[in-house]
């Protein structure tokens, strides 16, 4: 039995609140699981069903308690912003693990990075203001679609005024999808500026974040986790209607239904679980991703772009997509520096900048990009 397998036997278990077998857990290397389950932050999954049989090393369990603690204090950060938030009149919306989180059977279960937010883009340097205030870091601010604030021992929020960049060159029909999403929204109550999606309307967005991973460098097991634990839920009560036409007005109907089944092949049933065979390479790329995806996959899925995917990767193949990675287009410049965007006598100042700050900054970074470009074939 795999490693891989293991972790999908247990995190079906933890969802489905089942005791997993104990003479199963007996068999399991669980070193390695351990190093599967942390590349895929599925480590405080795992261990609440290790719990349930008793298995669960002193590793594991530190994960799930801090993972708790950790969720525990993001929670009470973010009550503090939404109640500013909602003194101040700023409509907000709480995205993906924010609320997802509490679809899991457990507290701590599903791990937490940060906290996303929708707000009003008007409100902006309000929220700026409040943050500094409240002793956090800008990390980001200003040049991008979203905002990122750090606080030290582990706070980490970041406030986005859209959910798709209206400057992607892949998927520009995502942002004209979502750029009036404000308009769909509905209040948590009359008098609150806290806002929330229909339960159509967060699952499509789910789809649509988790394709945008997916195409780009890759998502990992727990995106399909999160998918089934959202089903479960929802899914007998949804219009899926209405889910098909959001679906093939965004261009991921595929996705939604591969993701769909392959969810509930994985997740339904911790003794039955089939991943067929139309889905078992999308399984391997799902759990050869990590949480966020790799630099592989993003090579890899740059290079299909230039032709690649139907013919072997050719030398003049490797040259144009070190091109694209140097030279930039007008979308990008203005994504990245509004002023060398509006200006263009900036912008090789500006790109000799960002050149020297990534090999300064992100050495090993570009070192393992370009390695990767190398061994490709």
């Amino acid at each position: 039995m795999s490693v891989g397998n293991d972790l999908l036997y247990l995190c079906s278990c933890a969802v489905n609140q089942v005791s997993p077998r104990h003479e199963r857990v007996a068999e399991m290397d669980l070193e390695k699981l351990y190093a599967l389950a942390q590349s895929q932050s599925l480590t405080a999954l795992t261990a609440c069903a290790l719990e349930a049989a008793d298995g669960a090393s002193s590793r594991f369990q530190e994960v799930l308690l801090k993972s708790i603690r950790k969720n525990m204090m993001l929670d009470y950060e973010r009550k503090k912003l939404t109640d500013f938030m909602n003194e101040a009149k700023i409509w907000h919306l709480p995205l993906k693990g924010v609320l997802l989180q509490n679809l899991y059977p457990r507290a701590g279960m599903r791990q937490m990075s940060d906290n996303d937010i929708l707000f009003d883009e008007s409100r902006r340097g309000d929220v700026r203001e409040y943050m500094l205030r409240s002793g956090y870091e800008s990390v980001r601010d200003g040049d991008s679609i979203v905002d990122e604030y750090h606080k030290q021992p582990l706070y980490n929020f970041e406030m986005h005024i859209t959910l798709f960049h209206p400057k992607d060159e892949k998927l520009p029909h995502f942002h004209t999808y979502y750029k009036d999403i404000d308009t769909r929204l509905e209040r948590e109550r009359a008098d609150s500026y806290t806002m929330r999606m229909t339960a159509e309307d967060f699952y499509v967005y789910l789809l649509a974040h988790a394709y945008k991973h997916y195409t780009f460098c890759g998502i990992g097991i727990r995106t399909l986790i999160d998918f089934y634990v959202y089903l479960k839920a929802y899914a007998e009560t949804m219009d899926w209607e209405k889910i098909e036409t959001a679906c093939e007005a965004l261009g991921i109907t595929e996705y939604e239904s591969q993701s769909r089944i392959l969810c509930r092949q994985l997740f339904s049933d911790p003794e039955h679980i089939e991943c067929s065979e139309a889905y078992a390479d999308t399984l391997q790329f799902y759990f050869s991703s990590g949480t966020y995806g790799t630099l592989e996959n993003r090579v890899t899925n740059q290079l299909q772009s230039l032709g690649a995917e139907k013919e072997p990767v050719t030398l003049s193949m490797k040259l144009k997509y070190l091109w694209q990675r140097f030279t930039l287009t007008d979308a990008v410049w203005e994504r990245i520096s509004p002023f060398a965007y509006r200006h263009r006598w900036a912008r090789g100042f500006v790109r000799i900048y960002h050149i020297v700050r990534a090999l300064i900054t992100k050495r090993k970074y570009v070192r393992d990009e370009f390695r990767t470009l190398i061994r490709k074939k």
